[in-house]
Formats: C-alpha cells, structure tokens, sequence
C-alpha cells in the first residue's frame, strides 16, 4: 500500500484550492486485511501505482462484445407504466388534451433526469400527457431522444403559455406532495402546466402510483423505455472505450467508478464534496472498491484496468497522463450542465459520455450522487454493484 499512498499524495498535491491532506488519516483507513464482498471475495488491491511497464489488453480469454446495457425494457416495469404508455399514444396531440411540461432549471444532470422520471408518476396520477423540455444549456434532444414507447418531446405540439410552479430539494417535494394531498393540482384546468423540479423517482406523491425504490430493475425499467444517448454520444463513448482499452476488436468487461469530489465547472464549491472526507481519502475508497468489484466480477485489473469517472478537473488531468498502471479515466473534462457557461455543445456532450461509460461497465461503483444513479438504471441495474462509500 506504500506506493498507493506515494501516487496518491503526489496526485494530490495538485487539487484545487491549496488543501492540506491528512495523509496519516489516509494510512490509517487503508485495509491491512483483504475486505470481502460476499463470503467468495478475498482480493485487494496489488499496486495502483506508478507501472513499471505498460499494461496489456491481449488475454483470449476475454472475447465477448462490451459497451453494452443489460435490456430491462420489456419484463421488469410495473403495469401503471404501459398503461399510461398507451394513454399517452392515443391523447398526444388531440385537441382536448391536457399536458404537463417538465421543465429544465439550474439543475445538474442527474437531477434533471430524476424529475423527468418523477413527472412520469404524476402526469399518470392527473391524466395529462408528459412532455419534456430543456431550453438551456441545449435542448434535450441534443443530448437524449425518446427510447420508443413514449414520445415526450414537444414536436407537433403547439405549446401555450400555463402556470409554472417549483418544487425543488426535499421541501419542494413535500409541498408537492401537500397539493396533491389538497387536490389543487387536480383541480387546475390549464392545457398546459409546467413544472421545475429535482424530485426522486420514488418520493411521496399523494394519488401517484408506487415505485418502490429509484435503485430497483422496476426504475431501470422505467428509464430505459424513457430515454437513449443521441447517436453522436453513442459514437463518442465506443471511440473512447477502444482508446482506453486498445488492442481488442472487443471491448472486454470493466470496473467503473464514479467519485463525486464536487467543484465541476460551473458548480459552486470547491473539492471535498463526501462529507467531510478529504478528496484524498475518497480517491482511496474508489480504489478500494474498484478492487472489490473486479473480485467480485472476475475482472483482472492487470489486463482491464478501472475506469475512473470524476469531476474533479485536476484529479482527471492527473489520471489522463497514466500515473497509475490500473486506472484510466475519459478524455475530456465535464461540464454542469445547468451552470456552466459559454460552453459547447460538445463539451456538454462529453459529460453525457461519461455517464454513458459508466453504465456500459459490468461493475460500477457509484457516488452519492444522481449521476452515478441515472449511470446504472441506464445500464440496466447490473447487480455488480457497490456503493464506493462502504470501501471508507
């Protein structure tokens, strides 16, 4: 563990803000015994420091097709959905039809994402048909497109001007919750309502129906008949992958991890996002659960190295010049997709990319963090899965 500890002070001697790091916290929370995942896991990281030689992807022994999701889409949604499903086809641009509208706000991606998931539960519970819109940074069809049972996009519809109410964070939600309890959303007559909001799949929402948990194969479900990367995202993140993994005409199975340290451009705040954790400590934790998930997955990380998706710009750029034998992370440097200003559209592409490479990996390690969320309901709740704050 000597030359983890090395690499990862000296990586982090270039994280924002002139930090100091609490190195001896950092050896103590290091394992001094293999941790387990499962009574069959006993392997523990063997030197994620600096390579003595490059890596080699060459193993015959991996030759199945990766860069995939695993297909949800038509066993594990709850009946409310089809239902809907196909009330949404037949009033979708008839005259009489009344709409919610899902607006964008200042919202990062994964909380965009859960309230257009969430507006699903309430369009079904006041009989309006759903549509999604983002104006800024780009409109949402840049980044998704409807997977094909629903068309939530606005194409076709003429869109007129209707109340727009806000329910934001935890406080928001219950509000939410309160109107529907008192039936003032039910009871508006508008054509069209318009709603900002981050709320959970999964929040009470009095009269919607039931989604048991938004870390379910039900939510996956739910997500995949939603939405899918537009092509040129899709292209992009198979470019990436034969870039990171090189040699295979076949992409093998890999070890993800996303590792939230906050400070993304645009974002307020600086690094240190996991409650108090020095960015140090959690950049170990990830490299603890990589490893445990790589037992778990029977993944060799000498030949498939972890694939490490962070926020942190410094940290990335550090992990983007190959420090570390088995650790490789995207190129490109993300963006918030909801303040980052004067920014392309490719540039907001890429941090879609990142989420996409997250749910194609067979084992993920996720963060505190919608984006991790949205990554493997995308993936189709792979069960190789670890929550990388348990590796602390």
């Amino acid at each position: 563990m000597g030359a983890v500890l090395l690499a990862g002070v000296v990586a982090f001697k270039t994280l924002q803000g002139g930090l100091q790091f609490a190195v001896a916290r950092a050896v103590a929370a290091a394992p001094s015994q293999p941790a387990a995942i499962g009574a069959s896991s006993t392997w523990m990281p063997r030197g994620f420091g600096w390579p003595n030689q490059p890596y080699s992807t060459q193993d015959s022994s991996h030759t199945a097709t990766y860069g995939s999701t695993r297909d949800v889409s038509s066993k594990e949604c709850p009946s409310w959905f089809w239902e809907y499903v196909s009330f949404h086809a037949t009033n979708r641009g008839q005259p009489n039809a009344k709409y919610l509208i899902a607006v964008d706000d200042r919202y990062g991606l994964g909380d965009r994402l859960n309230g257009a998931l969430a507006m699903l539960r309430l369009a079904q519970a006041l009989n309006r048909v759903l549509l999604l819109r983002w104006e800024s940074p780009y409109p949402l069809e840049e980044f998704f497109e409807p997977a094909g049972v629903l068309d939530w996009t606005t194409q076709g519809i003429e869109i007129e001007d209707g109340p727009t109410m806000s329910f934001k964070d935890p406080p928001g939600w219950k509000s939410l919750a309160r109107h529907m309890q008192n039936g003032i959303l039910q009871a508006m007559d508008d054509t069209f309502i318009f709603i900002k909001t981050n709320m959970e799949l999964h929040r009470k929402c009095q009269g919607c129906p039931n989604v048991t948990s938004q870390w379910s194969e039900e939510a996956a479900c739910l997500w995949q008949n939603m939405f899918r990367p537009v092509e040129p995202i899709l292209q992009q993140a198979r470019a990436q992958l034969q870039q990171l993994y090189p040699g295979d005409a076949h992409v093998r199975p890999y070890v993800a991890v996303h590792l939230r340290l906050g400070g993304l451009e645009g974002e307020e705040g600086g690094p240190g996002y996991e409650r108090g954790k020095s960015p140090l400590e959690n950049f170990l934790a990830s490299v603890r659960c990589a490893a445990r998930l790589a037992s778990k997955g029977s993944i060799d990380l000498d030949e498939t190295p972890a694939l490490v998706v962070t926020d942190n710009h410094n940290l990335r750029q550090v992990l983007q010049e190959q420090h570390f034998r088995r650790i490789v992370t995207p190129e490109g440097l993300p963006v918030h997709v909801g303040k980052a200003k004067d920014q392309s559209l490719e540039a907001h592409r890429s941090t879609v990319v990142d989420m996409v490479l997250l749910a194609w990996s067979e084992c993920l390690a996720t963060s505190k963090s919608g984006f991790s969320l949205h990554a493997w309901l995308y993936g189709g709740a792979k069960p190789c899965m670890l929550p990388w704050k348990k590796c602390l």
